[in-house]
């Protein structure tokens, strides 16, 4: 304000008109617009300032309002989805908006005071100023009309515009403009009008047989492939009805579908049914029905695509018993069958799977193969399936345990192969059977094979040894090198070792009759109290000689209407008390005790040497058994001694 007045005072303004807010005596604010000139005195001095305000308040608050609503306008038209222009009556454009240049390709200053036909195509350029020079002569107020336009990268953008006609207060034209694009529904028509014209020619040269009837089924139009299904010529089919194609009952079933559409319970439907050729064949058709309507709406007939689906039945049953007979052979089948994708879970298993495994059907299918397998084979197994996938092998053979739901181990010879499931992922389809029993045999047989060779390393050490310790000095006197004569202990000793080679030819020799089956009982009414109590005595020496303590106790003075073999008897107390001699250290006992009750007799042999472990238990009375494999080296024997003593008890009963 001051430097308004200040200009008024220094001349350089004559008079200024001046708005500005006041603040009133009760604080409100008004806008108040002034105009202001200087004061002279009679001299001609300027003395002061003299003014002439009004208040503009509500004008002033009118033009923010106003212009409020203009950047309003202007945001909106400058970010609407559609094109906006202004043309002048000559056609010269005023005005456009962003998506308008964005349309063209082109900057606002390559737009304003062009003309607008200059972006029309060629063809169209005459159309449009005939269409826009008649709305200006017959003053129509809005029109609508369509056409293509180039944008600056030369492609065909079709638009759809609005015009609205306007006349300002001094009788200007204008051409306000509302442009959307159309382009994809132009293309979409120009493609419907092609395909139109492809219609009938497909129709005819199409495999599947095309048809049109009236509303009471006669033919008004056939295709060549539906004369082809039905044996007759084109001209013979139109104005036929479709029931003569029929027989009694299919025609009843074809109306009553028909007429479900017709009442619009369906709007199009899929059958199949059977029709009679002209020669008298019959054949499966599949049908597609839907209404025909004109351009009111009504219904005037209805047309269909039918195919000939005679082979493909015939190969659905086909299919139908085939999968049938594999379904019962794979229900039936007595080993385990099986799905897996590629990560090991169940996708199928069939009611033998189900038995073999323990669990259901519902509970395999939850799980995953891994889960059966024991944890130390599981690993192993793995890794050979994913060596299988890796590799890409066609079939494999594994043998492994699995665990089932009761808890029990079984072993499985399973054979995989490698198939595409329906998703095109890897899977894994075989056949597993139960080969615990042949495990449990084979490995019984390699255990026998390991005894037997066990037996033959050492009965070959034990003939050996005697053989050698006769042979030696017997060839010493032969040869001369003997220092002296031969006396009673050269001969007990050749005696020695002759009974023990006897001793164990007997044993084989009558392993040999149990094997074939001929060793018999020979048995007789004995004290086997006088006979333990002797037989104990025999050994008395050789144990004291080893610092071995020797007792014998019975119970009772003797047992009666006891009947045995004595000969096995006494090869039964040899083994067992040999064995107690050989495997008890100085300063040990062996112990014989003989008792009864009111239905067996009992003799019980004790010592205190290196003992069984508890592991070798089960095993120490099968032929060619040895607690220790390693004993040949530490002690003598067969493996074949305790297992004869359990043959010959065992042959008592």
């Amino acid at each position: 304000i001051i430097d308004d007045y200040s200009k008024i005072f220094n001349g350089e303004t004559p008079d200024s008109n001046i708005e500005l807010e006041i603040i009133r005596k009760d604080g409100g604010r008004r806008h108040v617009e002034i105009s202001v000139f200087l004061k002279r005195d009679p001299e001609g001095n300027p003395s002061g300032f003299r003014g002439i305000g009004r208040d503009v308040t509500e004008r002033k608050i009118a033009d923010e309002a106003l212009q409020e609503v203009r950047e309003r306008l202007r945001y909106i038209i400058d970010n609407a989805s559609e094109c906006i222009h202004i043309n002048d009556r000559q056609g010269n454009i005023l005005y456009v908006n962003p998506i308008g240049l964005k349309k063209l390709g082109l900057e606002v200053d390559d737009v304003l005071y062009h003309n607008y036909v200059s972006f029309v195509c060629d063809d169209y350029i005459e159309k449009i100023k005939n269409f826009y020079r008649n709305q200006l002569e017959e003053n129509i107020e809005e029109t609508y009309f369509e056409y293509p336009i180039k944008n600056n990268a030369g492609s065909l953008v079709w638009i759809g515009e609005s015009v609205k006609l306007f006349r300002d207060r001094h009788g200007n034209i204008e051409f306000h403009c509302l442009a959307r694009d159309i382009t994809v529904r132009k293309l979409m028509e120009e493609a419907l009008i092609r395909s139109e014209e492809k219609y009938r020619s497909i129709i005819e040269t199409m495999k599947e047989g095309y048809f049109e009837t009236d509303h009471l089924g006669n033919f008004v139009f056939v295709n060549q492939a539906t004369c082809n299904i039905l044996g007759y010529e084109k001209k013979d089919m139109i104005g036929g009805n479709f029931r003569r194609h029929l027989s009694l009952e299919t025609a009843a079933m074809i109306f009553s579908f028909y007429n479900r559409i017709y009442r619009g319970e369906i709007r199009e439907g899929m059958l199949d049914y059977d029709i009679i050729r002209k020669d008298g064949d019959v054949r499966s058709l599949e049908t597609s029905v839907m209404l025909i309507k004109d351009e009111n709406g009504k219904m005037v007939g209805f047309r269909g695509v039918g195919r000939d689906i005679t082979e493909k039945k015939r190969t659905e049953e086909a299919l139908r018993k085939s999968e049938e007979q594999y379904r019962q052979f794979v229900e039936k089948a007595t080993d385990g069958i099986f799905r897996n994708d590629k990560y090991g879970n169940f996708l199928f298993v069939n009611p033998s799977g189900e038995k073999l495994l323990g669990y259901s059907i519902d509970e395999l299918l939850m799980m995953n193969y891994r889960n059966l397998i024991p944890e130390d084979y599981r690993e192993e197994v793995l890794e050979k399936y994913r060596e299988q996938i890796e590799k890409k092998i066609e079939e494999t053979y594994l043998e492994f345990p699995v665990i089932r739901k009761d808890g029990r181990k079984v072993w499985l010879g399973q054979r995989a192969r490698i198939e595409t499931g329906e998703n095109g992922e890897y899977e894994f389809r075989g056949i597993s059977r139960d080969i615990t029993e042949t495990k449990i045999a084979d490995e019984a047989r390699r255990e026998i094979e390991e005894q037997k060779s066990r037996f033959f390393a050492n009965i070959s050490h034990e003939i050996r040894t005697p053989l050698t310790l006769m042979l030696t000095p017997i060839e010493s006197v032969i040869q001369g090198d003997y220092k002296k004569n031969p006396d009673r202990n050269f001969f007990e000793s050749l005696h020695k070792n002759g009974l023990r080679l006897l001793k164990l030819i007997n044993n084989i020799l009558d392993f040999s009759k149990i094997e074939a089956g001929k060793m018999r009982v020979r048995v007789q009414e004995a004290d086997i109290i006088t006979f333990m109590r002797n037989y104990v005595g025999s050994i008395q020496s050789t144990a004291e000689s080893r610092g071995i303590s020797v007792e014998f106790t019975a119970d009772s003075q003797s047992i009666p209407n006891l009947y045995l073999d004595l000969e096995k008897m006494d090869k039964i107390a040899l083994n067992l008390l040999s064995n107690a001699l050989k495997f008890t250290d100085r300063g040990g006992f062996i112990r014989v005790r003989v008792y009864d009750d009111d239905v067996y007799c009992f003799v019980e042999f004790t010592d205190n040497g290196i003992g069984i472990p508890a592991d070798s238990l089960d095993m120490i009375f099968d032929r060619f058994g040895q607690a220790d494999s390693l004993s040949s080296k530490r002690f003598e024997g067969t493996g074949i001694g305790l297992s004869l003593a359990r043959e010959f008890v065992d042959m008592h009963g």
